[in-house]
């Protein structure tokens, strides 16, 4: 009896060997029967190469969408330290392309920006002389602590070292802010953007970047393009305000209907957002 269980126990362990040996051989070839075939990883693979050529055509076309748009605005009448200008009390005119760089109309328009653009008090940049309207009014806040302005036309920047000889706070520099900015072991509580038809606008909020600190407000006169990293504020003027415009203020697109749109924005550490914006 013993030796027929010895048989009989030897016989079921060859059984269950034998069964998984069974199993473990009829698993690989279900496994091998659900892979996908080498033909048919050639299919995917050529599926897949043909959707990244599609993705690489369509990111192609948007580079040359944005390419002609920055080529577009780089057409602008961008002002490059050449233009001959006219200065009066009450405007600035380039006669070589009959354009209208300023006009004190703008006065309210350029208080909203200083009022932003000095919120935090503190070190504040500012990207174009013009009529030193803007410049007064960020001089007016006794909260400020240095007032640094980038000039790019030669003859305003004369005017701008005349003006700044009594306030010990401000630094003017004279050149493109293109070629300037970021500058070095600078950082700055508030800038306000207002030079003439600039086509570098798109650039500069990465440029000026290394020069914000978290909670930096900036504030622009005009963006000619859309990013939702901007809010829109509405400037409204009386009919006796805008009465008193020149012609070409009151057809500009920008100024219809007695309104006038700024845009500014708020520096998160990271980039420029609209969300949880503090200005007052």
């Amino acid at each position: 009896m013993k030796i027929k269980a010895k048989a009989l126990e030897k016989y079921s362990e060859k059984e269950n060997a034998l069964k998984e040996e069974i199993e473990m051989e009829f698993n690989g070839i279900i496994s091998e029967f659900k892979a996908p075939s080498k033909k048919q990883l050639l299919d995917n693979l050529s599926t897949n190469n043909q959707e990244l050529e599609k993705i690489k055509k369509d990111i192609e076309l948007n580079i040359e969408g944005l390419n002609g748009g920055i080529s577009k605005l780089k057409k602008c009448n961008n002002m490059n330290g050449t233009e001959t200008l006219i200065i009066t009390d009450s405007y600035i005119y380039n006669p070589d392309n009959n354009h209208n760089i300023m006009h004190k109309c703008e006065t309210r328009i350029m208080e909203r920006q200083a009022q932003i653009s000095t919120q935090n008090g503190g070190d504040i940049l500012e990207l174009g002389f013009g009529m030193h309207i803007s410049a007064d009014f960020i001089q007016s806040n006794p909260n400020i602590t240095s007032h640094t302005i980038i000039e790019i036309h030669p003859q305003q920047y004369e005017r701008a070292l005349e003006w700044a000889k009594d306030k010990p706070n401000v630094e003017i520099i004279l050149g493109d802010w293109m070629d300037i900015l970021p500058l070095e072991n600078r950082k700055f509580d508030g800038i306000l953007f207002d030079t003439d038809t600039d086509g570098n606008l798109p650039f500069f909020m990465n440029k000026v970047k290394p020069n914000c600190k978290e909670g930096t407000l900036l504030s622009f006169y005009a963006y000619y393009r859309h990013d939702p990293g901007l809010i829109p504020e509405t400037i409204y003027f009386t009919d006796e305000e805008v009465a008193l415009w020149p012609d070409s203020w009151k057809t500009h697109k920008l100024f219809q209907n007695n309104k006038y749109v700024i845009w500014h924005t708020t520096f998160n550490g990271i980039n420029f957002s609209g969300t949880n914006n503090n200005i007052i």
